[in-house]
């Protein structure tokens, strides 16, 4: 098991990246970050991340497409998603979970909320201490 748990951080968007990374790195755990859909696929699978965050409106791939892939791979078909949008309707967030996501947050979103969903969704043993 590894000591510190691995997030990857997927957005189009460098601010975004650059203020997850930030929320995440401060908490304690470790970050990857990818700024496209194939970048994703590939880190995900080569680091084999405890969780990933995962923004759905970005150009080439979506996160819905990234999403559906990263479930039907199995090397990372057990890694929880949480769908990072700033599209707030309920048939987006239907869409991502009927793909396997484990959680949807939308943008604008909080410190607090990012690191509550992310403790969530990862095994109690394995997140740092608030």
């Amino acid at each position: 098991m590894k000591d510190v748990p691995l997030i990857l951080v997927v957005d189009d968007e460098s601010v975004n990246l650059t203020i997850l990374s930030w929320i995440l790195d401060e908490a304690g755990f470790g970050v990857l970050t990818a700024g496209s859909g194939p970048e994703a696929r590939e880190l995900a699978i080569r680091r084999q991340p405890d969780l990933i965050l995962l923004d759905i409106l970005m150009p080439g791939e979506d996160g819905y497409s990234v999403c559906r892939s990263l479930k039907q791979a199995s090397a990372t078909q057990d890694t929880p998603v949480i769908i990072i949008s700033g599209l707030s309707g309920n048939a987006e967030k239907a869409r991502a979970m009927a793909l396997g996501a484990a959680d949807f947050i939308m943008k604008p979103f909080s410190r607090q909320e990012i690191l509550e969903r992310v403790r969530l969704h990862l095994p109690p043993h394995s997140t740092p201490a608030l």
